[in-house]
């Protein structure tokens, strides 16, 4: 007994000094808040964000979480604050209560708003008559955006937040991502279009008096369409979303009327137009959009770039203000990218803030503990000049290398030095040698070159429609060296005359940017490279050899059929066809084919192509083309 008061007088002093120390502590914080809060409250600091005064600078964390297990830290939030950023969101973690207040007052304390990020999708592991269904009555995983269920989450977790920025000032709202991540992408890349599940078509016939067909139609797409329905159809899902979106927003209102809505992406999808655009923006709380087109970089040059991303804004503007001009819309930057250098995402976060309301940065690529400060320098330089309203930074003269130069020599030394040998000795006629692949945005070639023997041809530009695009080619010698790039523009082709310094394998990458290109070699031994190859257009004959000592192989050529298609034709040694198919009949040609005592390389024929063209290897192949068998190489036995 004496022992157990004992420890309760200890624990009553360790108490008392506890409070007095919090008290202390409350008192500084009080006193700190009200010098700073007389100038500005949360409130005020709120009612500004968004504003040319102070553009959105969203972070979306997935680099410093990632270098502590997935737990931000205040440490990792002061970092944040002092790169200039204004609103922190963790991109794990939204579904953890207690992981969501502690983050959102870590950032309160280093005066950050804060935002949860949730997906716009869930998955049903359940009835796959719940999930989102094409016209053909086709499914991926994800719940079909008329489920209760998905709705249920959606309420489950934003009135929390709601809740949550009553008693957290910094909770300025919910980032929702509508990206597709399924296997199977019903209705493309962001969700959501309409779904042709079960229930809703069900729902729709007992509406509209409809006798539903059991079992349903194989098209039910074109089952509407015959009922004289399809607009009515839509008319219907769309009022469902818009509905209950309406019903979601008026509960959080209810709870905080200035909590926001961030949406990514911006325009994509028939549900953020018809429903998020129309219900989830209120005067009090802007609807902030979040752009993903900003995200890539296609042109070798910098300039042409950021000029092409601020006709993406101006474009997405233009279409928000038709709804309503009060809508906010931010430039999204994402640093995994290719061609996404730090300067890069610096330049467009400034862009970003001049032709919209600012910018938010999906954070991932860098590692923390290599790249990461660069990129961090580039945006505290950006922040600073946005903060100062110089929007000056973008348009000046690129500063750094340009990082297509260093990837398009990573891709040639990584097939150069490589032990192969010719197919064959066979003579090879001079217009096989003048022929050449047309590939699609890039394409990596092997060339076996003699010590003093002279690489020779040309890099060619083309354009793709309205696409204009340079071709970028580095060349590597077998022992890694890079020995030259070059630059070709459209109509403007580039010779290519280089001795060789050693004997061996030598590897050549083009890129050409989003665009087309070729290169025209003229020596002997030359062979198109790549598990997979993306060609366009229609091409010259190609040559291809199995692996040695396989009994038979496989790859697939596939177009976007029907609008893009090719006719595929496949010969054995011998001359017998094996494949002779269509792309708009089978948009993905399979190709197989058992090695026989002949000999000799198999011909593939690519003709009447409209656009693109897929190639992809697979078991037993050497993936490798070349435009005559006599200048085709294959691994060194």
């Amino acid at each position: 007994m004496i022992i157990t008061k004992r420890v309760t007088m200890d624990a009553r002093v360790r108490l008392a000094h506890a409070s007095a120390l919090q008290v202390a502590l409350v008192t500084l914080f009080m006193l700190f808040t009200a010098g700073a809060g007389a100038q500005e409250t949360w409130e005020t600091r709120r009612a500004k964000l968004g504003s040319k005064e102070e553009p959105y600078r969203i972070l979306v964390d997935k680099v410093l979480m990632a270098s502590n297990e997935w737990v931000m830290t205040p440490e990792h939030v002061a970092e944040i604050k002092a790169a200039g950023f204004n609103v922190v969101v963790p991109r794990t973690g939204a579904d953890e209560n207690e992981r969501v207040e502690r983050v959102a007052r870590m950032a309160m304390e280093q005066g950050l708003f804060y935002m949860p990020w949730i997906r716009g999708t869930r998955v049903e592991t359940g009835d796959p008559k719940l999930r989102a269904t094409d016209e053909l009555g086709r499914t991926g995983s994800l719940a079909s955006p008329n489920a209760d269920a998905l709705w249920d989450y959606w309420r489950d977790r934003i009135l929390f937040y709601a809740r949550l920025s009553r008693e957290v000032p910094s909770v300025l709202g919910v980032f929702l991502d509508f990206e597709n991540y399924d296997r199977v992408k019903i209705g493309g890349g962001m969700c959501y279009t309409l779904s042709y599940d079960e229930p809703i078509l069900r729902q729709f016939a007992q509406a509209r008096g409809l006798s539903l067909p059991d079992p349903l139609p194989a098209n039910r797409a074109e089952w509407l369409e015959k009922q004289g329905q399809t607009k009515a159809f839509e008319e219907f899902q769309v009022g469902r979303w818009r509905e209950r979106a309406r019903k979601l927003r008026q509960e959080v209102d209810a709870l905080n009327p200035r909590f926001q809505f961030v949406v990514y992406p911006a325009t994509h999808s028939l549900f953020i137009r018809e429903a998020v655009w129309r219900e989830w923006h209120t005067k009090q709380a802007p609807l902030i959009m979040a752009e993903v087109d900003t995200y890539w970089r296609h042109e070798y040059d910098l300039a042409a770039t950021l000029e092409r991303l601020r006709e993406i804004m101006i474009n997405a503007r233009e279409a928000l203000d038709k709804v309503d001009p009060t809508i906010r819309y931010m430039a999204g930057l994402d640093p995994i990218v290719p061609g996404a250098n730090p300067e890069f995402e610096g330049k467009s976060a400034v862009l970003g803030a001049e032709f919209g309301h600012g910018y938010w940065v999906f954070y991932e690529g860098p590692d923390y503990h290599k790249d990461h400060r660069d990129h961090f320098r580039w945006f505290k330089r950006a922040n600073d000049c946005i903060a100062r309203g110089d929007y000056s930074l973008w348009r000046q003269p690129a500063e750094t290398p340009n990082p297509f130069d260093a990837a398009v020599a990573d891709e040639a030394r990584g097939v150069a030095g490589a032990k192969l040998v010719p197919f064959n000795t066979d003579p090879v006629p001079q217009e096989a040698l003048e022929h050449a692949f047309i590939h699609r945005t890039a394409a990596t070639y092997q060339v076996l070159l003699k010590q003093g023997e002279r690489l020779r041809g040309e890099l060619v530009a083309l354009q793709l429609a309205h696409i204009r695009h340079p071709s970028v080619m580095a060349v590597v010698s077998p022992s890694g060296k890079l020995l030259t790039t070059l630059r070709a523009e459209i109509g403007k082709p580039v010779s290519i005359d280089l001795v060789a310094p050693e004997e061996g394998v030598y590897g050549i990458a083009v890129s050409s940017g989003r665009g087309r290109g070729q290169l025209k070699l003229t020596n002997r031994y030359a062979s198109l490279i790549g598990s997979k190859l993306w060609l366009v257009h229609d091409q010259p004959a190609a040559y291809f050899a199995p692996e040695a000592g396989v009994e038979r192989f496989a790859f697939s050529i596939h177009s976007d059929a029907p609008a893009e298609h090719v006719r595929v034709t496949f010969r054995s040694p011998d001359g017998t066809v094996l494949v002779d198919r269509d792309t708009r009949e089978e948009p993905k040609v399979q190709v197989r084919g058992e090695v026989k005592a002949t000999r000799g390389a198999w011909k593939l024929d690519l003709a009447n192509a409209v656009e693109d063209i897929h190639i992809e290897f697979g078991e037993g192949c050497q993936p490798r083309l070349a435009t005559h068998p006599g200048r085709l190489l294959v691994t060194a036995r």
